[in-house]
């Protein structure tokens, strides 16, 4: 009995024992989990502090937004920054309600997708609009999020502010737009000024023999009407294509410039009656003209057919009728904004805008407005080189051109010259006595154009004058060292296949240093010139020229001071030359 009692009491002590180790173990197993839990939490609670962090002071915009509708959940302050809100202005608002109108279809797309079961990251550049409606670009870079928030599905949106960079590269595409512009320009005004140059020779010809052939037919009562009116139409239409190949060069930046400080208000007031008078009466003229502008360095006829054309092409662009205004105003540039002012440097101008609120033209037509022979006027009104002789004027005077326009809402253009000191007044009027044309001196004559070579020794000689005739530089030197006595004039072209007039004139001076030299060409190069503009003392006749211009300027040239001799106010002349 003992042993019995002892066994149940033994087999109860173990049954308690291992209730007791399975309590202490299970004990020791909740402790363990709640010692891990709590590890965990905390672990989770350093990791959502971390991510907060992270959410909060981040280099660009994030924001959690419910695919479905496109609400902002969480927004951290970059984000806010970037579209110019606040956190909670956002979380009370869509990414819809923030995005430029133009950009909405594109991002309801965009969110459809994020949305669907197969959701797939995007990125792509938009534009948002801030409460002061300015425009602000963004790249933005979306991703499903794989756990739902509230049941619902979200997505992560990055943001990153790239207005600048945008900007940035606008400036630099409409920088390269502008440079193909002007090396395109500037390739057409080499082609321009080659054309007008050989043009001119031919012009010499054409002008120049109907000169010969009208003097020919003799007194009118024994003329044959028929030859008299076939040769002054040819003459004329010669003077015609003369004057359009001066606007080539004007184009070309090759025309004879003769720059001087001018005053731009005296000549707009000068020439605005003749203005009143070029405009039909349903378009009304606003001059804006301060009583004191500076001056401007340019040649003033030049400068005067800068603002014809610009006038001319106002009113072609105000057929219904409207406002052009002309405004005059000192600038001081300090720093030229490309863009708007090319390759303009820092100093002083004189700003002279046309404003007309005609037409209008479109992106296309604007770019090609400088452009030689382009019009959108139809056939038969205009030749298409009103603007493009501005062009040529302006930047030949060291300024530039800018045209903005808008269909339907007019144009403006921008001319900006340099200022100069002011002009000195002009000395009072001589009288003017009428050249003599005739002579007997000995003129060596080098023209590489057989037509105008001999053409021009016809001139010479029907006048009195010995001619000495040379087809080049080479030739022209061995006739002179065949010579007892020196010629009194030297007449040579410019460009010739040997060498140039220049080089020529400076040999023959070494022997003659008396010798007066007249220059011949089609258009002013850089061997006598500087961008136009003539070297001092340099004596030049521009072609095509009649045959009254030519002796009248040979008789100026020979009758000038020998060189060396005092010239009083007299160091520069020049003659564009054709018919008077």
């Amino acid at each position: 009995m003992a042993e019995e009692q002892f066994a149940k009491i033994a087999h109860a002590l173990f049954l308690l024992a291992n209730e007791l180790s399975l309590k202490a173990f299970q004990n020791v197993q909740q402790a363990r989990f709640i010692a891990e839990r709590q590890a965990a939490e905390a672990a989770l609670r350093v990791s959502e502090e971390r991510f907060r962090a992270i959410f909060e002071q981040a280099g660009v915009g994030v924001a959690q937004v419910d695919s479905a509708t496109g609400r902002f959940i969480r927004v951290n302050r970059k984000y806010a920054d970037i579209v110019g809100r606040t956190p909670e202005a956002l979380r009370a608002t869509t990414v819809f309600a923030i995005a430029h109108p133009d950009d909405l279809p594109v991002l309801r797309a965009d969110a459809a997708q994020l949305a669907g079961p197969d959701g797939a990251d995007l990125s792509r550049e938009l534009r948002c609009v801030r409460p002061d409606g300015a425009i602000v670009w963004v790249r933005l870079t979306a991703a499903v999020m794989s756990a739902a928030d509230e049941g619902n599905a979200c997505y992560i949106a990055v943001v990153e502010d790239i207005t600048s960079a945008r900007e940035a590269a606008a400036r630099q595409e409409q920088l390269e737009a502008q440079l193909h512009q002007a090396q395109k320009l500037e390739a057409i005004g080499r082609l321009a000024g080659g054309v007008a140059h050989d043009f001119n020779n031919l012009l010499t010809a054409i002008l120049g023999h109907a000169e010969l052939g009208l003097q020919a037919t003799g007194p009118a009562g024994r003329a044959n009407p028929a030859v008299v009116e076939s040769l002054t139409q040819i003459e004329r239409s010669a003077q015609r294509a003369a004057a359009l190949t001066r606007q080539l060069l004007a184009f070309s930046r090759r025309q004879v410039s003769q720059p001087a400080a001018v005053d731009p208000a005296g000549l707009i007031r000068a020439a605005e009656p003749m203005f009143r008078r070029l405009l039909t009466e349903n378009i009304a003229l606003e001059v804006q003209v301060p009583p004191a502008v500076q001056a401007v360095r340019a040649d003033e006829a030049q400068l005067e057919q800068v603002l014809l054309n610009l006038v001319l092409n106002a009113r072609d662009a105000l057929r219904e009728g409207g406002r052009l205004t002309i405004r005059l105003e000192d600038v001081h540039l300090d720093q030229p904004d490309a863009r708007e002012h090319g390759d303009l440097p820092p100093g002083a101008y004189v700003c002279l805008t046309v404003c007309d609120t005609g037409c209008g033209m479109d992106a296309a037509t604007l770019e090609r407005i400088f452009e030689p022979f382009f019009t959108t006027k139809e056939l038969g009104r205009g030749t298409g080189l009103g603007l493009a002789t501005v062009y040529g004027i302006v930047k030949q005077s060291g300024g530039h051109i800018a045209a903005q326009s808008t269909p339907g809402r007019g144009s403006t253009f921008r001319v900006w010259l340099p200022a100069a000191e002011a002009p000195t007044p002009a000395p009072a009027a001589a009288t003017v006595h009428p050249p003599a044309t005739a002579g007997h001196e000995t003129i060596l004559l080098c023209e590489d154009d057989e037509t105008v070579r001999f053409l021009t020794a016809e001139m010479l000689r029907s006048a009195g004058y010995r001619v000495l005739l040379a087809s080049g530089g080479t030739e022209a030197w061995r006739i002179a060292a065949d010579l007892d006595a020196p010629p009194q004039l030297l007449v040579t072209d410019v460009i010739m296949p040997d060498i140039n007039g220049r080089q020529l004139a400076d040999e023959l001076a070494v022997r003659w240093p008396d010798l007066r030299v007249l220059y011949l060409s089609g258009y002013t190069a850089d061997i006598i010139a500087h961008h136009g503009v003539l070297d001092p003392g340099v004596e030049f006749l521009e072609k095509p020229y009649s045959r009254a211009r030519l002796l009248a300027r040979v008789r100026e040239v020979l009758d000038r001071a020998p060189a060396g001799a005092p010239l009083p106010g007299d160091a520069v002349r020049a003659s564009a030359g054709g018919a008077r």
